[in-house]
């Protein structure tokens, strides 16, 4: 055994399913790139991962080092986004498109993200709101070359026929379109900010009922209902339901359980309280040397990460919650309940947000202490 890979040696033969490890080695992939390594053919270094012919085994491979601690951490999510990017562009016959669009991905996204990525503050979100944005310039670039426009030869009527000919994820072109004319790519043209005309709301009765469902449907899988008690009682988006660590939920003294989402404990009712300890108990995704001591709520398949946020977004949209409707109806109902200052604190949204929905719910608390002077 290689000296520098004895601790992912370690982690595969301690973890409690061998066989799954087993078939894992059997990948060519995966044994060439331990062989390559182990003889010293390739660099111990991220370089060796990078533009691999199976990038997804690459990826894995990447990550469990990590994990292990045989490289460096490094942002995973401007990993992924800038492999994704490398193979937009790859994919861009038109060398103007092409050029626009890497400018556009670098300068207006990547810039930023490195920024986020330094101060540990790059997330999910940013990154897919990222790819779209790049995704819908490229198709709006392509948009113009059908109706036989350069990018110079842009017009008003040619941004009034893309908004109105397709679905409502073309007005997210607006960014690149505003990027593109401040930079003198594109004429000056004006493209709308589209609003959107209202907010879904679930019916109070609709999530009364799915919070029932989650507490006696044993056939929904116990971390699935987790999120869902997260998300229907204490509007938690999924993006940061998935990234919750496990220190977050604890116990008292007098066993009660808490949960802490900004800087204070928020009791958890009972039954719900069971849901999320017998989760504590048994979280998926740890019996392999990928997540040997996990720190996170919702382990991930990846070595070292948290579930991705989509995972649970599919999985509770396939158990029948709107997702948004869901969270919008669980914030006009505390803030009903609660004053708007106080949901925010407790919950960890802004008070501006938790007002709005107060305003909307149709109880302001104009009466309430911090709000007179």
């Amino acid at each position: 055994m290689s000296e520098p890979l004895k601790p992912l040696h370690e982690g595969i033969s301690a973890q409690p399913h061998p066989r799954s490890a087993l078939t894992w080695l059997r990948n060519p992939d995966v044994r060439d790139l331990l062989s390559s390594i182990a003889t010293g053919a390739r660099p111990l270094a991220h370089t060796t991962f990078d533009d691999h012919e199976s990038p997804r085994t690459a990826m894995h491979l990447r990550e469990l080092f990590i994990e292990h601690g045989l490289l460096e951490p490094i942002d995973r999510n401007l990993l992924n986004f800038e492999a994704w990017l490398d193979r937009i562009l790859a994919e861009l016959m038109d060398p103007d498109h092409h050029a626009l669009i890497k400018q556009f991905a670098t300068w207006h996204h990547l810039r930023r993200m490195r920024q986020l990525s330094v101060a540990g503050e790059l997330n999910w979100g940013t990154a897919r709101a990222a790819k779209q944005d790049v995704s819908v310039a490229r198709d709006f670039l392509r948009h113009l070359s059908e109706r036989g426009k350069l990018p110079t030869q842009c017009r008003q009527e040619d941004i009034d026929h893309w908004i109105a000919t397709g679905p409502t994820t073309r007005s997210t072109a607006r960014t690149f379109v505003r990027w593109a004319v401040r930079n003198q790519h594109l004429p000056r043209v004006d493209f709308p900010y589209r609003k959107a005309n209202s907010r879904p709301v679930l019916d109070q009765n609709e999530r009364l009922r799915l919070l029932r469902e989650t507490l006696e449907n044993q056939n929904i899988p116990l971390h699935h209902r987790a999120a869902a008690v997260l998300l229907l009682l204490y509007a938690q988006p999924l993006t940061r339901i998935a990234s919750m660590r496990c220190e977050q939920i604890s116990r008292t003294d007098d066993g009660e359980t808490v949960i802490v989402f900004e800087d204070q404990p928020v009791p958890v009712p009972h039954p719900f309280d069971e849901i999320l300890q017998q989760h504590l108990a048994d979280r998926p995704n740890m019996n392999t040397a990928a997540n040997r001591a996990s720190p996170w709520l919702f382990p991930g398949y990846r070595p070292g990460q948290h579930l991705h946020p989509g995972h649970l977004m599919k999985k509770l949209r396939e158990s029948g919650i709107h997702l948004l409707g869901a969270r919008t109806a669980t914030l006009r109902a505390l803030v009903l309940t609660m004053p708007p200052p106080v949901v925010a604190q407790a919950l960890g949204y802004s008070t501006q947000i938790t007002e709005q929905h107060a305003k909307q719910a149709g109880n302001t608390w104009a009466t309430y202490a911090s709000y007179r002077r």
